[in-house]
Formats: structure tokens, C-alpha cells, sequence
């Protein structure tokens, strides 16, 4: 059957339009009888080369999976490593910084100690005068200690991605009956709840004994995953 053929078919098709008797009727089955035998001619005809299109495809899709697949697990594994070592470091500068705070607390108040026991040296030598001034002279704070995280700063930065979590479905569903939250959070529209989370995160409520939760709806929260940049 040639393209011709085939369009004459369909041109002789449109041409009917109603059918107002039985003997269109008949020609309308014949017509559709054509049009299917036409349709499963050009489908045989296609076949061989839809199939050898898609082994095509497919072994190129199986050799790039081949060559991608080691370096993507590979760039993966060191983005968490990467993430570790980055935690690792924020810990330890945490850890400095209280460090850092209770040695200036004890300097304090070995200060103030020393400052009272001038004090009563003066008042015990009759010089109310100078011990007024010595309680009242302002104890020297020492210069804050800046303490720096050891992770270097590169472009391979570290991404924080928003992510949410449905902890209580039914408190969910009840909250949508309610007309309290967007029908679309029942994921009738995929990635809504995902878009909510990135988009009001900083808005939503901190969960008390949830440390790092924030509710986005009832029963659903939000957190934040820190990872290497991708």
C-alpha cells in the first residue's frame, strides 16, 4: 500500500459524514474495515525498524550505563565522605567554641575575684576612695576568639536540600477535609508537598522535642539534608 492509497482512504472517510441509510451504513463498516487493514499494514511495515531502534537505544543506553554508572557511584561516595569529614569539622569547632566560653568565664570571674580582693585591700588601708574606683573600673573582656571550621572553601560546596517526611497520613487527610491544606498535598499533583517544603520552610513552626522538625501540615514535617554540592 502506498501513501497515496492510504490518503485516498482517509479523504473517502471524511467524506462521510452522517448515515442516513443502510447502504452507508454498510459502507461505513467497509470504510472502517479499510482503514484498520491499513493502519496494521503500516504498523508490520514499521515494525523491523521500531525494533531495531529500540535494541539500538537500548545498547546505547546499556554502554553509557556501563561508562556513567562507576563514575556517578564514585562522585557520589566522595560527596559523603566529603559530608563526613565537613560534620566532623563543625563538631570539633563547636566543641572548641564551648571550650572557648567556659575558659573566658573562668578568666572572668578570676578577674572580678581579684578586682573584689584589691577592693578590700584599699578599704582595709582607709582608701574608701581608691576602693570605689576599683569596684567600679570595668573588668578588660578579652578579644572574641574567632574559631574557623577546618573545611576548606572551594566551589565544591556543600548544598542544603529541603525535604519532607508524611508522619501521620489520616491527621493529613483530615486536615485537607477541613479545607485547612491544599487538596494537592494528597499527591494528586506530584512534587506539590516537595515545592511547599522548599518554599516555606523558614515559615513553618519548630517541633518541640523534635530538633531540626518543622511542621509543614499536620503530618507532615520538614528538614533540611546537608550534602555535598552535585
Amino acid at each position: 500500500m502506498e501513501q497515496m492509497e492510504s490518503t485516498a482512504l482517509v479523504e473517502q472517510a471524511k467524506a462521510i459524514t452522517t448515515i442516513p441509510t443502510a447502504e452507508v451504513f454498510t459502507r461505513v463498516v467497509d470504510a472502517r474495515g479499510l482503514l484498520k487493514n491499513a493502519v496494521e499494514f503500516f504498523n508490520d511495515r514499521a515494525k523491523p525498524n521500531l525494533d531495531n531502534l529500540k535494541k539500538a537505544l537500548d545498547d546505547a543506553k546499556a554502554a553509557l550505563s556501563k561508562d556513567v554508572d562507576p563514575l556517578e557511584a564514585e562522585y557520589k561516595r566522595l560527596g559523603g565522605l566529603m559530608t563526613a569529614y565537613d560534620d566532623e569539622q563543625e563538631r570539633i569547632k563547636l566543641q572548641r567554641e564551648r571550650e572557648q566560653a567556659i575558659e573566658d568565664a573562668r578568666k572572668r570571674k578570676a578577674a572580678e575575684e581579684e578586682k573584689a580582693e584589691l577592693a578590700r585591700l584599699a578599704a582595709e588601708l582607709g582608701d574608701k576612695k581608691l576602693a570605689r574606683e576599683i569596684r567600679s573600673t570595668p573588668i578588660d573582656e578579652p578579644p572574641p576568639q574567632v574559631i574557623v571550621k577546618a573545611t576548606p572553601k572551594t566551589e565544591a560546596s556543600f548544598a542544603l536540600t529541603k525535604k519532607y517526611e508524611v508522619v501521620n497520613l489520616m491527621a493529613l487527610i483530615k486536615a485537607v477535609a477541613g479545607g485547612k491544606v491544599p487538596i494537592l498535598a494528597l499527591a494528586f499533583s506530584p512534587g506539590f508537598l516537595h515545592k511547599q517544603a522548599t518554599a516555606l520552610y523558614s515559615a513553618c513552626p519548630e517541633i518541640p522535642g523534635k530538633p531540626g522538625r518543622r511542621e509543614l501540615y499536620p503530618g507532615v514535617e520538614v528538614y533540611v539534608v546537608k550534602g555535598a554540592r552535585q
